[in-house]
């Protein structure tokens, strides 16, 4: 990156973050049901995820969807109403829906790269009836499955999170946002 083009980091008071949290805060109050309709349809659209085939395109373009909820907000804040389109946008808009994909599928990538780094041989003593039931809600399969899966199990699900999210949410805005959105 060119000297010339390097933004230069301000400090702000504590007291300018404070407000920015009471401005976003307002903005929510303002528009608060035209918003949450937005994630709420989200919310349903995810629930297609146990689907097979299409649950795989709905966590591929979860980035996407965020993205749009991103875009609500900013038309929210410019003091227009944001309209539910805005939440399929991103993934219309063929100049960063690529990334925003690609960028889905590498989520979706760590992880599968977790759950196999710590799940690895301890599968051995669950069986795929097991599965089925945990994964329908049956909570009661717990108590049969060894301790020592679940607890790998949970430690791969939270740091895919950890690592997904962080991933996620400085990308997001950076490909939406990019050149004064």
């Amino acid at each position: 990156m060119d000297e010339g083009k390097r933004k230069k980091i301000t400090a702000v008071p504590a007291s300018s973050g404070f407000a920015w949290v009471v401005q976003s805060l307002e903005l929510l109050r303002a528009q608060a049901s035209r918003l949450l309709f937005i994630a709420l349809l989200m919310q349903i659209i995810l629930g297609l995820v146990q689907v097979p085939l299409l649950g795989i395109l709905v966590v591929l373009s979860i980035p996407g969807l965020s993205a749009g909820i991103l875009e609500a907000f900013h038309v929210a804040g410019k003091g227009a109403r944001p309209g539910m389109h805005l939440l399929f946008l991103p993934l219309a808009s063929g100049n960063r829906r690529g990334r925003l994909f690609a960028l889905g599928a590498l989520i979706f990538a760590i992880g599968i790269v977790c759950i196999s780094l710590f799940i690895g041989n301890t599968m051995s003593g669950v069986d795929e009836a097991q599965l089925m039931r945990l994964q329908q809600g049956d909570m009661e399969v717990l108590y049969e499955i060894d301790p020592l899966f679940i607890t790998r199990l949970m430690t791969a699900f939270m740091l895919s999170v950890a690592i997904g999210g962080t991933i996620t949410f400085f990308a997001i805005p950076l490909i939406w946002f990019r050149n004064g959105r």
